[in-house]
């Protein structure tokens, strides 16, 4: 049985009591905004309040939902990847995605919203998909309670107060469980599964990824921008910012292209076929 999925039932996520209580950041003139983007980016360490910034600063409700899930912001995306692709992408955008699923949510609730896309995007494209590669790679067949259809309908029918309340996320929750759960464990601090990731990029992988995403590489693949993304690398070197997130996912495209394109796909799949039917 799996226990998670309450942080997109009942609003669990940081991000949610953001875009709840943030439509003053678009009350503030472009310059003000400006400036507070540029302050935020000479700090290092600052990646959750640069995402958050640079969402609530989107007035377009569609380009706002998908800045808080890009590992590269529209503008970073726009110097990160070359001509040819960004014409292929520009057949498709994420932000039409978002934008065709908000317009089939009926409320006019911003964190309802929010919510409603998740459960049609983040939960299944991504959460649920990993969840059942990695139980079923144990041969285990998990369950999601939580994901009742009746309790998330549920959920979605409550009003957005009763899931955040006072930047209190969960509030039905967690009040409902302090009938069975000592308030230590209802109110302890939000955990996720955390990899020192940024440590890693700057000492033992460093070398690796640099090897993977040399200039040179990246010219032969034709993907992304070099200059950019030497750029990146070296930002996060000398810990002038937090790229952790971006360089592991060029460094998995990377990785992924040169375990399935840079060989023969066919005859390792003939390979696998060959070494199943012997089992």
């Amino acid at each position: 049985m799996d226990g998670r999925r309450r942080d997109e039932l009942f609003a669990g996520y940081g991000r949610y009591d953001w875009e709840k209580r943030g439509a003053w950041v678009r009350r503030l003139s472009p310059a003000m905004r400006a400036a507070v983007m540029g302050m935020l980016s000479m700090l290092p360490e600052t990646r959750g309040p640069k995402i958050a910034w640079y969402a609530l600063s989107q007035s377009d409700e569609a380009m706002r939902l998908r800045n808080w899930f890009s590992l590269f912001n529209s503008d970073m995306q726009a110097a990160l990847l070359e001509g040819s692709m960004l014409a292929a992408l520009s057949r498709k955008t994420p932000t039409e995605m978002f934008r065709e699923h908000l317009a089939n949510c009926d409320s006019s609730d911003t964190l309802s919203r929010m919510l409603y896309v998740d459960t049609k995007m983040w939960l299944p494209d991504d959460l649920l998909a990993r969840g059942d590669k990695t139980s079923m790679a144990h041969s285990l067949e998990a369950r999601v309670p939580l994901l009742d259809h009746k309790l998330v309908e549920f959920a979605a029918r409550l009003p957005s107060d009763l899931k955040v309340r006072q930047s209190e996320r969960k509030f039905i929750l967690k009040q409902t469980s302090q009938r069975w759960l000592p308030e230590t464990i209802v109110y302890r601090k939000k955990q996720g599964f955390p990899l020192p990731m940024t440590e890693w990029l700057r000492t033992e992988l460093r070398s690796f990824v640099r090897d993977n995403l040399s200039p040179e590489r990246l010219r032969r693949r034709g993907l992304f921008n070099p200059a950019f993304v030497e750029r990146m690398l070296n930002e996060h070197d000398q810990q002038v910012a937090d790229h952790s997130l971006q360089i592991w996912g060029l460094l998995s495209v990377e990785l992924w292209q040169q375990q399935f394109l840079d060989q023969n796909v066919w005859s390792a799949a003939a390979k696998y076929a060959k070494a199943a039917t012997l089992v």
